[in-house]
């Protein structure tokens, strides 16, 4: 038997062909759970981690609070020295004009002025600027919330609309059902064409819900698109977790008081007030300092010229007053928008629980009464038309009602939700899901 020969170039050929097969199966069973995972619908959380790490305002706010960061370490620094440059008692008339070596008093003067703000203004420039960074980020926290919040509505309403569809095409399918039979009832004449045109109206009515579910859900996902953008349009993950319990409204209050939005408005008080003391402090004069080397011709001493300036703000006493007056007029108004912002909260936090507290005891009363009673009416319809003792119509529209009950309580879970969220934005830190 004859023996085959493979060449080296072939056998390396050969490993090679063997390598790239199995880097392609190792790419391909690699790439599977990548491609899965980005093919994976957005669920509520992911949408909301997605809105808040792509948010321009967010980067603005962050912008703005690095801004009054570096302000206020500019805000303690002296300001910069000037230099002067000129000449002194150059003779303008006479045999000497103009000339700078024929008078002994003329001299070119170099010099350096350096003026020295009070610390205490200086103190308090850089304690605004820390406030106003203080309060962007107080503002960047309440954005924050804000968009965790109608993140979570806009998906309530496209999971309502989602749900609600659903049931719609139940309930068409029950109709249709009727429809048919009150035909074969028409036939046998036990029933009225009007009847039959009733239920073709009825069924009109209940495509044209169907089209404002879908209006309401694409309107949703536009608003949906506000934060994160073209992900809305993509597939989602619409379905939310069982309704929990409505928080405590005294707990919720008094989590107000660490609210951003009433943060941001205590830190304008607190500007307000740096304000005012600056204003104040302003009646106190800065001073300066001059040192400058005058020059002279031949054998002429040169000079040096030291002078100290002290501002004088006593002749302005009255500006400065009205200055003050108007400062202060400032720190009431920002008490006052202090105290109306947290009122005006208070009285929302009240209404939205009286609406969640509401709506989940009405969604509570579906699930234990209205619900299984129309369960149990559906059942005796069916059984005594199985029975030979109903009519099928009577258990058609039975089933119907229990359709409409289904969609009512949707509606009342939706509103829960919404109330639910809200409250979280006043309560936590926009990450639960009611």
């Amino acid at each position: 038997m004859s023996r085959i020969r493979v060449s080296r170039s072939q056998h390396v050929w050969c490993w090679r062909g063997v390598l790239a097969s199995m880097a392609v199966v190792v790419v391909f069973t690699v790439g599977l759970p990548v491609v899965a995972l980005a093919q994976a619908p957005l669920d509520l959380a992911g949408a909301r981690q997605l809105a808040l790490s792509q948010q321009p305002r967010l980067r603005a706010q962050q912008a703005n609070t690095q801004a009054a960061r570096a302000q206020a370490l500019q805000a303690r620094a002296l300001p910069d020295a000037q230099l002067r440059a000129g000449v002194i008692n150059l003779p303008a008339t006479g045999a000497d004009a103009f000339s700078f070596s024929r008078d002994a008093m003329t001299m070119r003067m170099l010099g350096v002025v350096q003026a020295f703000p009070r610390m205490e203004k200086r103190d308090l420039a850089a304690r605004r600027s820390q406030l106003e960074g203080d309060m962007s980020e107080q503002d960047s926290a309440f954005l924050r919330r804000a968009i965790a919040r109608d993140v979570a509505l806009a998906w309530v309403e496209i999971g309502l609309a989602r749900q609600a569809a659903e049931v719609l095409m139940e309930l068409d399918a029950e109709v249709q059902r009727q429809i048919e039979a009150l035909l074969v009832a028409y036939r046998a004449g036990r029933a009225a064409q009007a009847d039959v045109q009733s239920a073709r109206v009825e069924r009109e009515l209940l495509a044209d819900r169907r089209a404002q579910l879908m209006r309401q859900e694409a309107m949703a996902r536009a608003e949906l698109s506000r934060w994160i953008g073209d992900a809305a349009d993509g597939s989602l993950d619409a379905r939310l977790p069982p309704l929990s319990p409505a928080l405590d409204l005294g707990v919720v209050l008094a989590a107000l008081q660490s609210h951003p939005h009433v943060g941001s408005a205590a830190r304008q008080i607190d500007i307000a007030q740096t304000n005012f003391e600056l204003a104040r402090a302003s009646a106190r004069p800065d001073w300066s300092l001059e040192v400058s080397y005058g020059y002279r011709e031949a054998a002429d001493s040169d000079m040096v010229t030291v002078q100290i300036g002290i501002d004088l703000p006593f002749l302005q006493r009255t500006r400065r007053l009205h200055e003050q007056s108007a400062r202060l007029a400032q720190v009431e108004q920002a008490r006052a928008l202090h105290a109306d912002n947290i009122a005006e909260m208070r009285a929302s936090v009240r209404r939205y629980h009286a609406e969640g507290l509401s709506a989940l005891s009405r969604v509570q009363r579906y699930d234990a009464a209205l619900l299984p009673q129309a369960d149990a009416r559906v059942e005796a319809t069916l059984a005594a038309y199985r029975a030979g003792k109903g009519d099928l119509l009577a258990a058609l529209e039975a089933r119907r009602q229990l359709l409409e009950l289904r969609l009512q309580r949707l509606m009342l879970e939706a509103e829960a939700r919404r109330a639910a969220y809200q409250l979280e934005y006043f309560h936590a830190s926009g990450g639960g899901q009611p």
